[in-house]
């Protein structure tokens, strides 16, 4: 792992190309100088040992430079356990993995886009507790409220369609179960709603009332389209067999009902946002959580990985110091 890998693909592309500019550059030198030195004296200017010198040199330093951008993205591996101080907001993620989140828009499921929204707004919500709400017809706790966001970022990861038992989708348990969860907890809490909308039971407005009771902001994040999309049927090879059909023989049309996802935000004090493909909504939902009150957790154990950025620094600072004592000519 890195905790930076932007880093680690922008450092070595400029690694290979200073690697490419640095070999044009040396035939380019060759070329010029057979042009302006004489065949004979060639040997006496440039000897055999002190060309395989300059190789060295130059592999030394291109292995350090490629050590350096390691170090650069920042390595980790192995656990350890840290105690920290921290303050923050308390989240719920309720995601909908109903049938209907099987629709594809663009090729990708809605599920898949619903899932990466949400590891993207884990990692953007650093420092912060956050809990996950799996919902179909039903809805279960999919991952505790929890600091360790690798942990439900893990638990998000085992979750796709069709994990609940229950066919459907209703919003009201999902909301219920979240406002369970944070009732209890002192400070600022949030629910965040991700979904396509379709409500089957009626009593969302209710249950959105009663998490403005308790002070719980809920945030609506829409996936889909108003005009609807078909739902496909797969085989276990993942082979699309049909789209979903329902008693009269009719394909089933899954929609997004923005109405409903704004009504139930506004009630609470939330906002409603529709995931578009950048997903740049998300960026907007998590500052939107931040500039929530933060809550002081006190002193807890918080799980982290190991940086080991110092291997490669030293190794890449060793090759430069034996670079260094390689001399670039000849005592005669």
């Amino acid at each position: 792992m890195f905790a930076y890998p932007a880093y680690l693909w922008t450092g070595l592309a400029a690694a290979s190309a200073l690697w490419l500019l640095s070999r044009w550059a040396l035939k380019r030198k060759r070329k010029i100088a057979r042009q302006l030195i004489p065949q004979s004296l060639a040997p006496s200017l440039e000897p055999p040992d002190l060309e395989a010198q300059n190789k060295l040199r130059m592999g030394l330093r291109h292995a350090a430079c490629f050590l350096l951008v390691i170090a650069m993205a920042g390595p980790q591996w192995g656990v350890e356990l840290a105690t920290v101080t921290g303050s923050g907001i308390h989240a719920v993620l309720a995601i909908d993995s109903s049938a209907s989140m099987a629709a594809e828009e663009g090729g990708l499921p809605r599920f898949a886009r619903a899932q990466n929204a949400l590891l993207h707004l884990i990692d953007l919500l650093e420092g912060n507790r956050v809990g996950l709400v799996a919902f179909s017809s039903t809805a279960h706790i999919w991952c505790p409220l929890t600091t360790d966001l690798a942990a439900s970022k893990m638990f998000l990861h085992t979750l796709k369609v069709g994990s609940l038992p229950h066919a459907g989708t209703s919003l009201t348990p999902a909301i219920e179960l979240a406002v369970r969860m944070l009732e209890k907890q002192a400070g600022t809490k949030a629910v965040v709603l991700l979904t396509d909308g379709e409500d089957r039971s009626g009593d969302v407005r209710k249950a959105a009332e009663e998490a403005q009771a308790l002070d719980i902001h809920l945030y609506c994040l829409g996936i889909g389209n108003p005009q609807g999309e078909p739902i496909p049927v797969r085989n276990a090879q993942g082979k699309l067999l049909e789209y979903k059909k329902d008693a009269r023989g009719e394909t089933v049309l899954t929609r997004l009902d923005e109405k409903t996802l704004q009504a139930i935000a506004e009630t609470t004090g939330g906002k409603y946002y529709r995931l578009t493909p950048g997903q740049s909504e998300v960026q907007a939902l998590a500052e939107d959580l931040r500039s929530l009150s933060q809550n002081p957790f006190g002193k807890y154990t918080q799980r982290r990985y190991k940086n080991r950025y110092p291997i490669p620094l030293f190794l890449a600072l060793t090759l430069l110091g034996f670079e260094m004592l390689i001399p670039e000519s000849k005592r005669r």
